[in-house]
């Protein structure tokens, strides 16, 4: 009798991660490729935000696999409150159904230098929306475009 319960509880499991394991591909799948940034804003800890007067940057994910996919991230923004260039290669993993994904920095020797979550709020074939928190305590968004 046990057998005959739980044969369909372990197939009901495997399903369920399988379908989440799909999710995060196609996510994954849709981010390939160059995405240009259009819009960047940060906000403090006291809910002041900042958007740059000039900004330029782009970001590039190369094809996805499940253990080492990279992406290269390059901008240069000027806010009221500072100045930063941004030139960064790095690994990433979707995960939770490919709404989130882990960046990790590296290196020049390929050694984790910081390591973040990203919130995908949109993601499409044009648009890509991130947000994260920076290690300052900075809320990030960022908005792409393809290229």
């Amino acid at each position: 009798m046990r057998k005959i319960i739980l044969i369909p509880i372990l197939l009901a499991i495997s399903l369920l991660t399988l379908t989440n394991c799909d999710k995060e591909k196609k996510a994954a799948k849709k981010l390939e490729g160059t995405w240009e940034l259009v819009q960047f804003s940060k906000t403090d800890w006291e809910g002041m935000t900042e958007y740059p007067s000039s900004l330029t940057g782009k970001i590039m994910f190369d094809d996805y696999t499940a253990d080492s996919s990279t992406y290269t991230l390059q901008v240069s923004a000027v806010f009221d409150s500072s100045n930063g260039n941004t030139d960064q290669n790095g690994t990433y993993k979707m995960t939770e159904k490919g709404n989130y994904m882990y960046v990790s920095t590296l290196d020049a020797q390929g050694s984790v230098t910081s390591y973040y979550k990203y919130r995908i709020l949109t993601l499409n074939s044009t648009d890509l929306q991130l947000e994260f928190t920076s290690i300052d305590g900075y809320y990030h968004m960022m908005i792409f475009r393809k290229m």
